[in-house]
């Protein structure tokens, strides 16, 4: 645990106890984590468009990379983003990594509209790899089979443990990872990592969370997780990546109670700063400093902050 000033303690990512949370929401984490499905559609959407820019079928943007950010509300149990139907293009990946696949959000995406000779799927909870494979899914659709490479197999392989620890696999064309990031301990190293894994103008494209990511907990609590600035991350990334892209917004899903923000918290597996059970009087004085934060339409927000980045090894 890192203390800071004013009582502020930034919590060290208890692995045991993520990969614990994480596995008893397996079964929930789809219908509750509204904001990291919309994070995943949107990663790959603007990866598409990168691809689409590369071959000359769809124009550059101006503002690729773009560095401003946006604040917004998502109701939930609702659509969040209209993803515009890309399966009659086949995007080719020789090798892709796919790190915390956790109940598959991405990893479903990705086995609709990429084709691949070989996709390492990682997540360090087993129950999230035997929940995946569960899918069935791990062929190569039929009508796009013959944009595979002859010999190329659309062999799914699973990979169980800690991506800061595990060797990697090498010569990657593609490492992707969705809402996982904010709970590794070093993460410039494990860019250096992901770095050496991927082939020489190979991709990386991912998601993670920001500073005000749950700053109401944060207040309340005094507890968060070491989250880093989107300048930050640039930073890291241009030292050995050309970035193409960078954004941020902060999204703001809304509540009736305190009590169904924890709910919520749980059933997403994301409860996993403390193991300590909340008694009553716990309860009842997070939910009266919660209620310091109602909306004028006199509901309780819980403030997102995703971060998306594209870059491409140099």
């Amino acid at each position: 645990m890192i203390y800071l000033k004013h009582g502020m303690k930034l919590s060290m990512p208890n692995k045991e106890l993520i990969k614990k949370k994480f596995s008893k929401s397996l079964a929930t984490y789809e219908k509750n984590a509204i904001v990291q499905i919309y994070m995943a559609d949107l990663l790959l959407q603007e990866l598409v468009h990168f691809l689409d820019c590369r071959v000359g079928q769809s124009p550059p943007r101006n503002d690729i990379k773009n560095k401003n950010s946006k604040s917004h509300v998502i109701a939930r149990h609702h659509a969040l983003h209209d993803v515009e139907a890309i399966q009659e293009k086949k995007y080719y990946f020789d090798k892709i990594l796919e790190i915390g696949c956790g109940a598959g959000l991405l990893t479903k995406q990705i086995l609709k509209d990429f084709n691949f000779s070989e996709f390492f799927v990682n997540d360090m909870s087993e129950d999230s790899l035997n929940y995946v494979k569960s899918f069935q899914i791990f062929t190569p659709h039929p009508a796009s089979s013959h944009l595979l490479p002859q010999g190329a197999k659309g062999q799914l392989k699973l990979r169980c443990g800690d991506c800061e620890n595990i060797k990697l696999p090498t010569d990657l064309d593609l490492v992707i990872s969705n809402a996982t990031f904010q709970w590794v301990e070093d993460f410039p190293s494990l860019l250096n990592k992901i770095h050496s894994s991927l082939k020489s103008q190979g991709i990386l494209a991912f998601t993670t969370f920001g500073e005000q990511n749950f700053h109401q907990i944060k207040t309340i609590t005094g507890k968060s997780l070491n989250y880093y600035n989107q300048k930050k991350i640039e930073n890291m990334l241009s030292k050995s990546f050309k970035i193409i892209y960078s954004n941020s917004e902060i999204i703001n899903v809304e509540f009736d109670s305190a009590y169904e923000i924890l709910k919520h918290l749980k059933l997403c597996g994301v409860n996993a700063l403390e193991q300590t059970k909340w008694t009553k009087k716990d309860l009842n004085d997070f939910e009266g400093k919660y209620n310091n934060f109602i909306t004028s339409n006199g509901k309780l927000p819980l403030t997102y902050q995703p971060m998306y980045f594209i870059a491409q090894k140099l």
